[in-house]
């Protein structure tokens, strides 16, 4: 078991925090829900702030109680159900010096014990309300939020497994395309080699061959085998203790021009991992990002315009649309990244705009892509003389490139968790 022992030192201090507001704060893992207009469940996903807390468990129906002077309880749900098999929970003895644990089978019971004193005020975070509590209050979710943005030891640990996973899905991945199999085919190779499926991922897999690669979110998985493969992009995680990795490759076949714009995009990822540094504000990266993506553009001949006069009218946002990474951790774009008070106008897409802190994990993602609907724009623009047409209609069937990896940042500089992983697998 990884070392719990210095989460919990952090927990508690919060959690002093969390109670001098209320008497109690209870946590719930999650309810199972179904989808609109239908009887069937959605995969469930556990509530982040339970897993702060407790990590171990991720199905539904379990409840932590916070309380003043009490060492935090943790009830395991154990309600008889003919439908259902819940997780069957052993407690690590470890966590017998941290906890107090209770076993329950009766929902309503319990919730009527947690309310027993009319006086008390208690909060409850939650996906649904329940009457007589004070239900996601705000200021409560935001102190727990800025605690998650730096993580603890044990956290760190969780994610570079989590890397370690994804790294052995992305390798069988490669190697499934470069055997011609179909988008299905790479997935489920994935799939089995990290030993996880539909909600168990932490988001659906990005499987995309050829022109597939130019939509950004692309979830189809087309089964036929492609005759002609030019490229091939995977963005692609796993999960340990409900804490998830995240991290994107790209391939080139046979494809001269791609290849060459992918060698230097590589080498400006990272270029960019390089920035990843305590007190430096990660908008920064994302402009640096952009200034450097406009070399790329001008060396490789896509635009023929000098690279500070591409950045300067913003030419890469054709090219370059998101947002250069987020947050990691419980949440794939995890918690308080994006400061709401901070407004960034010219780069709306972009999750994290605060100044990085030692022990905050955040993914580095810069891509270059040939997006029909942003090209059809480019062409109606006054640049459009600039704009190397016959090669970026050679590269449209290419679709598009990005490079992501996890990147821890350390008291001084930063670890690419993401490139050990893949160190470990060579």
């Amino acid at each position: 078991m990884i070392p719990y022992k210095p989460h919990y030192q952090k927990l508690t201090s919060l959690c002093d925090k969390l109670l001098s507001q209320y008497d109690k704060i209870i946590i719930s893992s999650g309810d199972g829900q179904n989808y609109p207009f239908d009887d069937q469940a959605i995969p469930f996903k556990c509530n982040p702030y339970f897993s702060y807390f407790f990590p171990f468990l991720s199905d539904s129906d379990h409840l932590i109680c916070l309380e003043k002077n009490a060492r935090p309880t943790l009830f395991i749900n154990k309600m008889e159900d003919i439908w259902h098999k819940y997780q069957n929970y052993v407690p690590d003895p470890e966590l017998g010096d941290f906890w107090n644990m209770d076993y329950y089978k009766d929902r309503e019971k319990l919730i009527k014990h947690f309310l027993k004193s009319s006086s008390q005020k208690v909060a409850l975070i939650a996906h649904k309300p329940i009457e007589g509590f004070e239900w996601n209050p705000k200021a409560l979710l935001n102190m727990i939020d800025r605690s998650r943005f730096t993580k603890t030891s044990f956290e760190i640990e969780c994610i570079r497994l989590a890397n370690e996973k994804a790294v052995k899905g992305h390798i069988e991945a490669k190697k499934a395309w470069s055997e011609g199999c179909s988008e299905f085919e790479i997935h489920m190779r994935y799939c089995q080699a990290v030993s996880l499926s539909g909600g168990e991922l932490p988001y659906e897999n990005i499987i995309a061959v050829n022109s597939n690669a130019s939509y950004l979110h692309y979830h189809g998985k087309e089964r036929e085998r492609v005759k002609d493969r030019r490229s091939f992009l995977i963005d692609a995680g796993a999960t340990h203790l409900n804490y998830h990795s995240d991290i994107s490759r790209t391939y080139s076949h046979n494809d001269i021009n791609f290849k060459n714009i992918l060698f230097h995009l590589e080498k400006l990822q990272l270029y960019l991992v390089d920035q990843v540094k305590p007190g430096v504000n990660f908008v920064d990266i994302h402009d640096l990002a952009h200034q450097k993506i406009a070399e790329v553009l001008n060396h490789t001949k896509v635009i023929d315009m000098n690279a500070n006069d591409i950045y300067k009218n913003k030419l890469t946002h054709f090219f370059f649309p998101h947002g250069l990474g987020h947050s990691l951790g419980l949440n794939v774009h995890d918690v308080y990244g994006k400061d709401p008070n901070i407004e960034t106008p010219q780069y709306p897409f972009l999750r994290t705009n605060r100044t990085l802190e030692e022990n905050c994990v955040v993914t580095i993602e810069p891509g270059i892509y040939f997006i029909k609907s942003l090209l059809d724009d480019l062409k109606k623009s006054n640049y459009r003389s600039f704009i190397n047409w016959k090669l970026v209609d050679s590269l449209r069937d290419a679709g598009g490139i990005r490079i992501e990896d996890d990147v821890l940042v350390t008291n001084s500089t930063s670890l690419n968790l993401t490139r050990k992983a893949f160190e470990k697998e060579s």
